[in-house]
């Protein structure tokens, strides 16, 4: 799913939570989490760049090509163990409306990528990604 579309639907999330529960914060929150985990796809292609010795291209990076040149898909942001962690110690040092709001954006933003690419069902799990050492042909149905 395409970042534009991670941040328009982050910003409905966002504006909705700001409105339920009265706070800026936690729509500035749930707004900023849905959409600012794709920031990890700057590290697989920082790591494309290095491995291929070649000049970053704003074109190549937006498509996300440079995922099956690479041969690997790291997106290290991007791992529901992460949101199972994030309840467990926020529900005991955040208040409930602000884990609740970044719960389910953070959600949403891995249900979306999940819907919306071709991937294999495990790929959004940071734990069969190491399984598998990241290899996009094992995590990638084309």
């Amino acid at each position: 799913m395409t970042l534009k579309v991670h941040f328009t639907i982050s910003a409905a999330v966002g504006l909705a939570f700001g409105l339920i529960f009265k706070s800026y914060f936690i729509g500035m929150a749930s707004w900023l989490i849905g959409w600012a985990i794709d920031f990890d796809h700057l590290m697989d292609y920082f790591i494309y760049l290095l491995k291929f010795k070649t000049r970053p291209n704003l074109g190549e990076f937006l498509s996300g090509d440079f995922f099956k040149k690479l041969g690997k898909i790291y997106i290290l942001a991007h791992g529901w163990e992460y949101l199972i962690l994030f309840i467990t110690v926020g529900s005991f040092t955040l208040p409930w409306q602000l884990v609740l709001a970044i719960a389910l954006s953070y959600s949403l933003h891995l249900f979306l990528d999940q819907l919306a690419c071709n991937t294999n069902k495990w790929m959004y799990f940071l734990i069969y990604r190491i399984k598998v050492n990241f290899n996009v042909n094992k995590l990638c149905r084309d």
